[in-house]
């Protein structure tokens, strides 16, 4: 069983930010709070967690 499958989690992408040095990952989750066990269970950082929201072109016409 993976870490996120009993937390309905959902890794999307992670991107590199070469001149930072650091990973920024995209999830699905159901809350933030599930980010961070997920983070806690997998033994990986998690500075900081946003929710953010999806904007489409169809949105502004």
């Amino acid at each position: 069983m993976k870490v996120a499958d009993d937390l309905h989690v959902k890794w999307i992408r992670t991107y590199y930010a070469a001149d930072e040095g650091k990973m920024y990952c995209e999830y699905e989750a159901p809350t933030i709070e599930l980010i961070y066990e997920h983070a806690r269970r997998a033994k990986v950082p998690a500075d900081v967690v946003r929710m953010v929201t999806e904007l489409q072109p169809a949105m502004f016409r």
